[in-house]
């Protein structure tokens, strides 16, 4: 719940463009959504069940994705998706939160600021 609550403060605190979460069980997205956050909550998946059941979240938006095989991965789609999907522009900040090791349901345990390029 830590993390969560911290990347929505965080993004509200820096005017974030989006929070994007990286969930496999669809946990992190509902912890975030819970905060309540100001911005915007992009949450990915690679599983489709997780991906319609998601769309119910308050605040967030669901996006079906492939599985990331690296750290560097992940952000790079981050900010790929969150483009695609209209969320955030060249020059927007994103706030970016997984588990790491990657796709692992119950580790949420990492967040970055990223700025999208």
């Amino acid at each position: 719940h830590a993390v969560a609550a911290a990347a929505a403060r965080l993004a509200s605190a820096i005017d974030a463009a989006a929070i994007v979460a990286y969930t496999s069980s669809g946990a992190t997205a509902g912890r975030i959504a819970h905060q309540r956050p100001r911005v915007p909550i992009l949450a990915t998946t690679t599983s489709v069940e997780v991906c319609r059941r998601l769309c119910l979240l308050w605040g967030a938006d669901s996006v079906l994705c492939e599985e990331v095989q690296s750290y560097e991965e992940m952000v790079r789609r981050a900010t790929e998706l969150a483009q695609k999907e209209e969320f955030a522009k060249a020059g927007d900040i994103l706030v970016v939160v997984a588990g790491i090791p990657l796709g692992q349901a119950g580790t949420t345990n990492n967040l970055r600021v990223v700025s999208v390029s």
